[in-house]
């Protein structure tokens, strides 16, 4: 669901086209492994603290534990901090490729999803 809306904004920006596509679909199980299990989504902290894992080569994310994350107002800073290198309008400072573009934009809309989780479980 959350990767259908993401690509519905994308096209309606008409930013689609085939080698975004490709890479779409090349990148998509990898991120989705990443983000679920057993179908179901992962919470927030496991996928901050294993960002590193599906991150773009260079980004700039120093990386938590999930000791680090044991208090709501921690997870919402790391959240914060997650968006500066994978959200589409922070990005664009790094002049990445459009293959780390699409895996920032695919990381980001499970991240999302997540933190939509975790701020209705913990009232914020």
């Amino acid at each position: 669901p959350v990767e259908a809306q993401a690509e519905a904004k994308r096209g309606a920006a008409g930013g689609d086209d085939a080698e975004e596509e490709e890479l779409r679909m090349r990148h998509r199980p990898r991120i989705r492994n990443w983000a679920t299990q057993n179908g179901k989504p992962k919470p927030l902290m496991n996928l901050l603290s294993t960002l590193d894992q599906v991150l773009y080569p260079g980004a700039k994310w120093k990386g938590y534990s999930i000791g680090d994350l044991l208090e709501p107002k921690k997870v919402r800073v790391a959240y914060l901090k997650a968006m500066t290198v994978v959200h589409a309008d922070k990005i664009t400072r790094y002049n990445l490729s459009l293959e780390h573009q699409v895996i920032a934009g695919l990381i980001c809309s499970h991240l999302n999803e997540a933190y939509e989780v975790f701020k209705q479980e913990n009232g914020l």
